[in-house]
């Protein structure tokens, strides 16, 4: 549509200021409510998804800013391939991935036995639940992504936190 290019630039351009600012000890967090693109590809779009903002924060925070090990956890109910597969072999960059089971909801990735590859197998947990999986469910959950982060020792945490994981979303079939 008219305007994509700039909006989706934006987007990435706010998530990476949201970044430098953290950095900069302007502020200890940074909300982005229109950033989690986390379906784009290094080479081309996917989903609704034209940038990957956060693999655009990610790799800034390592090519600008020299960061050595981060954690991305992303809590939307699709899986972000986009963030796994630009950082499947990457064992600087930890991920936590809680998702509806790919088998019933695009983009049909994140299964539990994709935990990275090479030298970064063990860095990647996927958590894939059933549809209609609730808070109960993400409260059983949660630990194994905080050993994830704890495990990580990250210098930084990016978090996708995505709104199609709530009851009622058309999106998906998550409570």
């Amino acid at each position: 549509f008219p305007g994509v290019f700039e909006a989706a630039a934006t987007v990435v351009g706010s998530a990476v200021a949201g970044a430098e600012g953290i950095l900069a000890g302007h502020w200890p967090h940074a909300f982005v409510p229109i950033a989690g693109l986390h379906h784009a590809q290094r080479d081309r779009a996917s989903g609704f998804c034209v940038f990957n903002d956060s693999g655009v924060v990610i790799e800034t925070l390592k090519a600008v800013h020299g960061l050595e090990r981060m954690a991305y956890v992303d809590i939307d109910a699709h899986h972000g391939d986009g963030v796994y597969n630009a950082f499947e072999a990457d064992p600087a960059v930890w991920i936590a991935d809680i998702h509806q089971d790919g088998r019933t909801l695009f983009p049909g990735t994140g299964h539990a036995d994709d935990q990275g590859r090479g030298e970064a197998v063990g860095t990647k947990l996927n958590i894939p639940v059933s549809p209609g999986s609730d808070d109960r469910t993400f409260h059983h959950v949660w630990p194994r992504v905080e050993a994830q982060v704890e495990a990580a020792a990250p210098e930084f945490i990016l978090m996708q936190c995505g709104a199609d994981s709530l009851a009622g979303d058309p999106l998906a079939n998550l409570a």
